[in-house]
């Protein structure tokens, strides 16, 4: 049976440059070589985040209410914050988003990996745990 992974690609990349230096993001523009063609992309330049699905006892996700402009909507999401602070251990950060948004704890933690939000558009990665005895 064959594992179904995502696969590290390099490319020769010729140009990188920011061209929009935003408040909390900003913009890149990448110059590439891909096979025999060169290509332009422009993407979120992204520090990445982290997301906590946080279980009490009674196996209920928390889950908060917070408003994305983008979107113009107050979203029911579960709790999740930027990696923003320089070497900050991605668990740390969790517990922290935790706590700063809901005002919790949790006993036990599990790291259950990372996932590209929009991979056509950003470099962000949010790194998913599980919290539990919340």
């Amino acid at each position: 049976m064959t594992t179904l992974r995502d696969e590290p690609f390099e490319v020769d990349v010729t140009r990188s440059e920011v061209v929009y230096n935003g408040y909390v993001w900003d913009v890149r523009e990448d110059t590439f070589r891909y096979g025999k063609t060169s290509l332009v992309r422009h993407y979120l330049d992204h520090s990445g985040a982290v997301a906590v699905v946080a279980i009490d006892d009674e196996d209920r996700v928390l889950l908060i209410q917070q408003y994305r402009h983008p979107i113009r909507s107050r979203d029911w999401e579960i709790p999740a914050g930027l990696l923003d602070v320089a070497g900050e251990d991605p668990r740390d950060a969790a517990a922290r988003e935790l706590a700063e948004e809901a005002d919790l704890e949790a006993d036990r933690w599990e790291d259950l990996g990372n996932f590209a939000v929009s991979p056509g558009g950003s470099e962000e990665f949010v790194r998913i745990f599980l919290a539990s005895g919340v």
